[in-house]
């Protein structure tokens, strides 16, 4: 049974069925704090031998022990799967046939795209250039683009109605004005 155990755990577990937190502490490489934060938050299970109005004292056996480190076990892995913060992911084998491993190659690969149309929109605009499209580094869909072509044509559209508009207003403030003798024909502009 012990044989698959770390030399040091199989050692201290050979003469007893359970160990203190203080022995644990020594065992594994980290501070008594750190521990009971790991105790409290429960990612650690014990055996509590306190009474129900005396002190807690909790032992923590071999399978605790063990499955607590495989827990805390981590492995790096070949990239595209997605580290966590301190660029690591938790040990597991790679499966290329899986969902998430073909989700990972496509963001990569389409990842790789938006930065390769980046660098050309850089080259032909410049880095710090206001006329970079906005769409560059975006990844967008056909749909997204002809929804965006469609408003802004839309939004053309308006702004020349209303400039039409407006000038009809003008021209007809400006009649009024001449039928009411207000601004001599002579001043008016064309």
């Amino acid at each position: 049974m012990l044989s698959d155990v770390p030399p040091p755990l199989a050692a201290i577990f050979e003469k007893q069925v359970t160990v203190t937190a203080a022995q644990l502490c020594e065992l594994l490489p980290m501070s008594a704090k750190t521990f009971q934060a790991h105790v409290r938050l429960g990612h650690i299970e014990y055996v509590d031998f306190g009474t129900r109005d005396g002190p807690s004292r909790r032992a923590f056996t071999l399978e605790h022990v063990l499955r607590f480190i495989n827990s805390r076990s981590f492995r790096e892995v070949p990239y595209p799967l997605k580290p966590n913060r301190q660029g690591i992911v938790p040990a597991e084998p790679i499966n290329e046939k899986s969902y998430t491993f073909r989700l990972a190659m496509q963001r990569e690969t389409e990842q790789a795209k938006r930065r390769r149309e980046y660098r050309e929109a850089v080259a032909e605009f410049g880095p710090f250039s206001k006329r970079l499209p906005p769409s560059v580094g975006l990844a967008m869909s056909p749909l997204a683009i002809a929804a965006r072509k469609r408003l802004r044509e839309e939004a053309k559209e308006r702004r020349e109605a209303e400039k039409a508009a407006a000038a009809v207003a003008r021209l007809a403030k400006k009649e009024k004005r001449q039928k009411l003798g207000r601004v001599p024909a002579a001043r008016m502009k064309p």
